[in-house]
């Protein structure tokens, strides 16, 4: 599971809002999106990692999920990509 929509919910590192990684740990109700296992990364091909990447960033806005695929897809082709993530994003 990723994220509750509707809801509020945790990050991954390097991602923190209002410098508090607590915050929106108080659930009452919520829609929930699952994700195919993010602790293994590593099986996945870079095509599958890329589509991950498209559907966490544009359907849900997951950002801080995203920059974790992105740097598992970054380790793949021996290219760091984090920073131009992070660099487009700030730009937006």
């Amino acid at each position: 599971m990723h994220c509750w929509i509707c809801g509020s919910n945790t990050n991954f590192k390097p991602i923190v809002f209002y410098k508090n990684i607590n915050v929106g740990l108080q659930q009452l109700w919520s829609d929930v999106v699952f994700v195919r296992d993010f602790t293994r990364l590593d099986v996945l091909t870079e095509r599958q990692l890329i589509t991950y990447i498209i559907i966490m960033y544009e359907l849900y806005k997951a950002v801080d999920l995203t920059v974790h695929i992105i740097d598992e897809l970054g380790k793949l082709i021996g290219k760091p990509l984090r920073e131009s993530y992070i660099g487009w994003l700030a730009s937006k």
